[in-house]
């Protein structure tokens, strides 16, 4: 070969290179934070705080207002901790929520035992909550999955190992309504093991795939959704036993987790689906929030940290950018622990313990 036909080849390579790193950096597509934080928690400062006599759980900011379930009830509250609206979300003896997340600014999505709701929720004047019920699902217990993906769809799952998944009726309009209801659209059945009533984790790779984990069978997989061509389990993997995942940047996956007799963290690439990095952490690491692209906060029985994820001449690093922990000994405390759940504002974030105190803390930038 010649060296202009050697050139002209090494300049298709790089077109074609070029290319696919463009398609991948479009096919995977990281939704960021909506309110960017500047705090360091490690400079928290408690500033409210109230005990509910329940576990606290599904702790979200809506229409501006702070809420969260206790039990079966959903309540609303401002950030003075006030009490707005409260709701029971079902009337059966023992029956809690398993699971609440919003579709939009108007809808919210509740899992129960039995049955998934789905309810808009309105305030025509201010402090004035009023709620519809727009839709009732059913057709397996616990349902302890629900989560709206990239593309529209809503993803449904319980114990039957089954995912089910779901778009609107008139899918061009997304306002939801009594005349605009969720249709089943598929399901991929015998996706994980469930032993005790446990429920799957799931993450929304935000491609077109779902990644998802079993404490039970520890177990994770990768699932396509869409296109509808491709639907399927693309990618499954033993021996991890998960405390969740998260993304943190369009093109990385990072997994926390238990491969006894060590803890681990695992960086998954979204595209290709191989772990390209582990590193083995010194507790039970969960991972909470994604600050911005490759910032993270995670924490554990003992501490609470925020790491910085980097690419350094072709390798992957993590920089711890500050940490904290909950007791001055560093030992564990379980009914201390807390995570960042979500963000207030700018310097301010919502979190609650397993003894049912809800806590707002504000946090020095730096």
């Amino acid at each position: 070969m010649n060296n202009s036909k050697k050139e002209e080849q090494k300049r298709k390579n790089e077109v074609k290179k070029q290319f696919t790193l463009n398609f991948e950096k479009k096919i995977a597509k990281l939704i960021p934070p909506k309110l960017q934080f500047k705090g360091n928690v490690s400079k928290r400062k408690l500033i409210r705080e109230k005990v509910f006599s329940g576990y606290i759980s599904n702790l979200h900011i809506f229409k501006n207002y702070i809420i969260f379930t206790v039990k079966s009830v959903l309540y609303f509250y401002t950030e003075d901790l006030k009490l707005i609206f409260s709701q029971v979300l079902s009337t059966k003896e023992r029956e809690h929520v398993l699971c609440l997340n919003l579709i939009n600014d108007e809808t919210i999505v509740v899992s129960t035992t039995d049955k998934v709701r789905i309810f808009n929720f309105y305030e025509k004047e201010p402090t004035k909550i009023t709620s519809e019920l727009i839709q009732e699902i059913e057709g397996t217990e616990y349902f302890g999955i629900n989560e709206k993906l990239s593309n529209g769809y809503l993803l449904l799952g319980g114990i039957d190992r089954k995912f089910r998944f779901y778009e609107l009726q008139n899918k061009n309009n997304q306002k939801i309504s009594i005349y605009n209801k969720y249709q089943s659209v598929f399901s991929i059945n015998k996706v994980h093991n469930v032993y005790d009533d446990g429920i799957p984790g799931v993450v929304d790779l935000n491609n077109g795939r779902i990644f998802s984990w079993g404490n039970d069978d520890k177990n994770i997989k990768v699932m396509q959704y869409y296109p509808p061509s491709k639907v399927g389990i693309i990618k499954s993997k033993n021996g991890i036993c998960l405390h969740n995942a998260g993304l943190i940047c369009d093109k990385y996956l990072l997994l926390m987790g238990l491969r006894y007799p060590k803890f681990y963290s695992w960086l998954m690439d979204t595209e290709t689906l191989d772990i390209v990095k582990k590193w083995e952490t010194p507790q039970n690491d969960c991972f909470d929030c994604l600050l911005c692209e490759n910032k993270f906060i995670y924490s554990s029985n003992k501490r609470i940290a925020c790491d910085e994820f980097c690419i350094y001449k072709g390798g992957f690093y993590r920089k711890t950018i500050y940490e904290s922990y909950f007791n001055e000994d560093k030992t564990e405390d379980f009914f201390k622990r807390f995570g960042v759940y979500t963000f207030l504002n700018e310097n301010t974030f919502i979190t609650s313990d397993f003894k049912g105190k809800l806590m707002i803390f504000s946090c020095e930038e730096g």
